[in-house]
């Protein structure tokens, strides 16, 4: 069969795990184990350890040690414990402040002394636990200090990733943006974001949708390579966070956090230009409170029952200044006197007396929509050649985007044996869009508006203290919507317009000026819902701790996006009243307006919508094997399967990327169109932990992870068939429509949503069937091979080093390859040609337009060394400092242009010779340099006890594609030819060029190291002379230049004082970009191709080639506030 049902999946993971009777997600717990001896080194059976949580006094986990000395307690919630180890005939040991961090894997030895009294000795659990010796996965805490303290952006937690080895990023220098993090080599969208064991992933696009305020986040671990089998579909990081609990005291606190531009410095681009600084009014402000749940006379939850809540707003004042050029009172009211462009009478082929068209001739919908728009308030720039002044509107406004989010979360114990927990998060964030021109006519995207829900529910079951269960549930919610500025209006009252196809403004392009109405994407419909439940058994036996589980997540992507056609757009572009019938200028195209003489139009009856599954699942088995004292074997086999997607009401096609055959759900294909998924995903990992002595641990490992095919369940597609569009198209050089502007389009199209073959039907080479997006494959499903080897070793003072090597290989990975090309013969006669039906009639299918379909035939390969060094916050300083060295290689580095840095390199032919495109990944950084420091000041008590935390950054800049335009849509997005060895082009010396920086040498340079690549025609018609001609795409390969590095520091200082009433008050001032360093963006990579007119040859002319004119955000100040208890 296609793909196998959920509710039989579900069945079978539930009948493999039986005896578990429990479900388990992403791991939030850690789990402590040890050897405990006598005075001589030998071992004791039969001691009783007791792991008591300092914060709640519940105990965690008891059982005692077997015949090899050795207890396990596998399973234990994040926080502080005390460890009792308590056998007759020796003296008790207690072990205060064993911190156990989320995955980890700690161990704590201990030697019991003999003694016949009830004697106790009582030692410090610091110095516990710091090698990881029991693990050979790479990865990194970030704990409740760093994720309080250290200076972040928009509070945003998930900026401290970049302190973990091989991670890379786009975004800006003070952050890092998680859609476009690449983690030793995975492609980008491809990492895992849990919080309290329930995915917080996007199932359309891989994306993280939200993660809780970080004022309400523990801690969090993010796993880099080599984790064991119960992680899966990813095969980059895995990113584990913990939402805070409630302990037996109440605590709580009130925050703020502001910012305004007076603090801030100007941008370096700003300051070159004489522009001031933007504004910057920042609030973000809650309160959090945590403590035992208490019914007065009812109930007390002191030592089992307790909360957490947490509320977050955020308010941040976006000003917005739009410019627009819209016609003077003069054009609006047809008076082109003043104009040196003569404007026809079409009715007499004559000029209109006076150049001025009389009033009984102005449309009726014209007029009204001149009406609403507003007079020009600007001076604007003039234009001598059209009597006219271009950016003539301004438009001002300050627009508050607001953000609001409340997380609850619940705790209890049910005695020894069984723990219970519960979490809900709700946000809701409203973006007003910056309006561009005040009314019905206003172009600008609509206002957008997201709400959201996270459910966690979690139950731990302690059958003995060497077998557990564990059950999670999670259920996503997610609903952005987008709403137009004129929905609703009535059309024939507001604008004049008799027939419209949607109650709002239609889209007005009139060539030169602003355009107006409706946009695209301006209307939406979005419902993603997620829904997670998984199990676990684990069993400790003799040296092995075995774990089995299984993973089971639906899907739900329903989404309305009707694009920009679903109200119409009329095209004016000045043919109908020129002299001579030429296009393009800005005088007769408001002529033709004025007169509602439609040169073009067409609109579209949209797809209903559509609601998209699927669903993953997936089963492992993970031994973690203590072999002898010194070595532990993680041993793990995990299955995958990702179900291909299908649609619950069938509104569902695609082209077969063969054939261009139109394949519809449930009439001609399956319900999945034909799309299997792949069943044997086997996933082994094995890896292994040796200590060479007490402060030396070895360890190496090897993996597969698969991946999810977020291309399987798309993102915002119209299906072929069950989108009804209707063209008007262009009658010949001159001629307008038969119909005007204030009658409206013809609403002739017919939608019949059982019978979507009609457009394959009706296809021709004039009008070709468009396949849009398309979903070639869901099999083989991708996958990365991973490896690393490394030691690790504590040098003294709490300071722990690790230096490993880390490798990683992907395979099957995800590509856009374009189907029904032109074949790469007939190129220089379609150019010359210059029409859509030449192009059209070259291609294998004529009826069929081009079309890209995601197919699994990318590769990718990385190599790097990882350097790391750690030291927990203790005797007043603390730091995290990491090095990466690296090289990632790909023939494609992702799907979206929104996921990679410098968005798709997507070309004409490239697909033919896929050996151009291998070479350095998107998200390439050779070096990435991060270090996080924490330090409290001693001293006099003036100084003493300040908090002073940094976080200083530094990492090459991303590779870039040198690109080269050429005039026929065939030729675009080509690659030149390279002349000499200098690949990126660097100019000698970065400066200032006007407004501007010099980066790459300028195309009139003697050195510059590219020469032009055809095809390219002079002249047009029967006159068109080969200039240039094509005989094979440019050999300048993708990503070949580098943007500038970057460096930048963050410090955060801070100061608790106490008040009143077990009160205190925590002033602290953030500095982002503390150097107020220029990092510079990208240079422009774009190349424009003309024929010189005075030599007829092909040059270049690109004079803002290789500048670079924007820059990341300069010094900004943040200031805090924080009152506790």
């Amino acid at each position: 069969m296609a793909f196998l049902r959920p509710a039989w999946l579900l069945f079978l993971g539930c009948v493999v795990l039986l005896p578990a009777s429990g479900l388990h997600a992403q791991t939030l717990t850690a789990s402590l184990s040890g050897t405990v001896s006598d005075a001589t080194g030998g071992v004791l059976p039969g001691v009783t350890v007791t792991i008591t949580n300092v914060a709640t006094n519940v105990v965690a986990w008891q059982g005692v040690t077997d015949d090899t000395g050795t207890y396990r307690a596998p399973v234990v919630p994040v926080g502080q414990y005390d460890v009792t180890l308590e056998l007759e005939g020796f003296k008790t040991v207690a072990i205060e402040g064993v911190r156990l961090q989320v995955d980890q894997r700690a161990r704590v030895d201990a030697a019991l002394e003999p003694s016949d009294l009830e004697e106790t000795i009582t030692v410090t659990g610091e110095s516990f636990g710091r090698l990881e010796s029991e693990t050979s996965s790479q990865g990194l805490v970030i704990n409740t200090s760093q994720v309080q303290n250290l200076p972040l952006p928009s509070r945003n937690a998930l900026n401290l990733l970049t302190l973990a080895g091989g991670v890379s990023s786009g975004g800006a220098a003070t952050g890092i943006n998680p859609n476009q993090m690449s983690v030793n080599g995975s492609r980008t969208l491809n990492s895992e974001f849990t919080v309290d064991g329930v995915s917080v992933v996007s199932g359309s696009t891989g994306g993280l949708t939200r993660m809780p305020s970080t004022e309400a986040l523990r801690e969090f671990k993010v796993l880099t390579a080599s984790y064991s089998a119960e992680y899966g579909r990813t095969s980059g990081a895995s990113v584990n966070a913990v939402v805070d609990s409630g302990t037996n005291a109440l605590r709580g606190s009130v925050y703020e956090y502001f910012r305004n531009e007076k603090l801030n410095a100007n941008n370096f681009f700003n300051n070159l230009r004489g522009d001031p600084k933007p504004e910057d009014r920042y609030n973000q402000f809650g309160f959090t409170l945590g403590g035992p749940v208490t019914l007065p006379g009812l109930f007390s939850g002191r030592d089992r029952t307790f909360f957490f809540a947490n509320y977050e707003g955020l308010r941040r004042s976006q000003p917005s200044t739009q410019i627009s050029t819209i016609p003077d009172v003069a054009f609006r009211s047809g008076d082109f006197s003043a104009s040196p462009v003569t404007v026809i009478d079409p009715q007499t082929g004559q000029p209109f007396p006076g150049n001025r068209i009389p009033p009984d001739r102005i449309d009726p919908a014209a007029a009204k929509m001149m009406a609403l728009l507003p007079e020009p308030n600007a001076s604007g720039t003039p234009d001598a050649t059209t009597g006219r002044r271009v950016s003539n509107y301004v438009f001002n406004e300050s627009r508050v985007p607001s953000n609001d989010e409340v997380t609850a979360r619940i705790d209890h114990n049910a005695g020894r044996q069984a723990r219970f927990f519960g979490r809900f998060t709700y946000y809701r964030l409203d973006s007003p869009a910056a309006q561009i021109i005040p009314g019905p006519l206003d172009p600008a995207v609509g206002d957008s508006f997201t709400k959201g829900y996270q459910t966690a529910l979690g139950w731990t079951h302690t059958w003995s203290p060497a077998l557990l269960t564990e059950v999670s549930f999670g259920y996503l919610r997610d609903d952005p919507r987008i709403d137009p500025r004129s929905q609703g209006i009535d059309v024939q009252e507001t604008l004049g317009i008799e027939r419209s196809a949607f109650p709002g403004t239609p889209h007005l392009n009139i060539s030169d000026f602003s355009d107006l109405g409706m946009d695209s994407n301006t209307l939406r419909r979005q419902i993603n819902n997620n829904y997670q439940a998984s199990m676990a058994l684990t069993w400790v036996r003799g040296s092995h701790a075995l774990k089995i589980g299984t993973q089971f997540r639906f899907n739900q992507f329903n989404v309305f996006n009707p694009g920009a056609r679903f109200a119409g757009i009329y095209d004016f572009n000045g043919e109908i009243t020129s002299p001579t019938s030429s296009s393009g200028n800005a005088v007769n195209a408001m002529a033709d307006f004025l007169l509602g003489a439609v040169k073009t139009a067409d609109y579209e009856l949209p797809q209903p919508m559509t609601g998209r599954r699927n669903y993953n699942l997936g089963l492992y088995v993970q031994d973690d094997w203590k072999v002898t004292p010194k070595l532990t074997l993680n041993m793990g086999l995990r299955y995958e399967y990702e179900s291909p997607m299908w649609v619950d009401n069938d509104i569902y096609s695609r082209l077969d990327p063969e054939t261009g055959q139109l394949l519809v759900a449930n009439q001609n294909a399956s319900r999945t169109l034909d799309i299997d998924g792949d069943t044997l995903n086997l996933a082994p990992r094995i890896g292994l932990a040796y200590s060479l002595n007490d402060r030396t641990v070895l360890r190496s490992a090897f993996g597969i992870f698969y991946s999810q095919i977020f291309s399987n369940l798309g993102g915002i597609v119209l299906y072929p068939g069950f989108t009804v569009r209707e063209n008007f198209s262009n009658l010949g050089t001159g001629i307008a429509q038969p119909f005007t502007l204030s009658q409206g389009h013809p609403l002739s199209a017919q939608q019949d949503l059982n019978d979507p073959f009609f457009v394959e039907r009706n296809a021709t080479p004039d009008n070709p069937l468009s396949g849009g997006a398309q979903f070639g494959e869901a099999s083989p499903l991708p996958y990365s091979q991973q490896w690393n080897v490394g030691v690790q070793r504590e040098v003294g003072y709490g300071t722990i080093v690790d230096v490993s090597y880390v490798g990683s290989r992907g395979r099957h990975l995800p590509l856009s390859l374009q189907f029904n090309q032109i074949p790469f013969d007939r190129a220089i006669e379609v150019v010359e040609a210059d029409s859509n039906l030449a192009t059209q009639l070259a291609r294998p299918s004529p009826n069929v337009a081009g079309f890209g379909s995601f197919m699994h035939v990318g590769n990718s390969i990385y190599h790097s060394l990882q350097l790391r060094a750690s030291r927990q916050l203790t005797s007043r300083v603390g730091f995290q400092a990491t090095y990466t060295w690296s090289k990632s290689i790909d023939d494609g580095s992702g799907l979206f242009n929104f996921s990679q840095p410098n968005g798709i390199d997507r070309g004409q032919f490239f697909d033919l010779f896929p050996e151009i495109n291998r070479s350095l990944s998107s998200f390439d950084r050779p070096h990435v340099f991060a270090v996080a420091v924490q330090h409290t000041t001693g001293g006099p008590p003036a100084v003493r006890d300040i908090q002073v935390n940094v976080i200083v950054t530094a990492r090459s800049g991303l590779p870039d594609t040198i690109n080269q335009n050429n005039l026929h849509p065939l030729a675009r997005h080509q690659r030149p030819d390279v002349v000499g060895d200098n690949l990126g082009g660097f100019a000698p010396d970065q400066t200032a060029e006007g407004t501007a920086i010099r980066y790459l040498l300028p195309t009139d340079d003697p050195n510059f190291p590219f020469r032009p690549v055809g095809p390219l025609f002079s002249g047009s018609g029967d006159d068109r002379e080969l200039v240039l001609p094509f005989e094979a795409p440019g050999n300048l390969g993708r990503n070949t230049t580098r943007e500038p590095g970057e460096l930048n520091v963050d410090l955060a200082l801070a100061r608790r004082f106490p008040l009143p009433g077990g009160l205190g008050l925590t002033v602290r001032g953030e500095a982002f970009n503390l150097l107020n360093r220029v990092n510079l963006n990208g240079p422009n990579t774009s190349l424009n191709v003309i024929v010189d007119p005075s030599t007829g040859e092909a040059v270049f002319s690109s004079p803002n080639f290789g500048l670079i004119q924007s820059a990341k955000a300069a010094r900004f100040i943040q200031l805090v506030a924080r009152i506790d208890f």
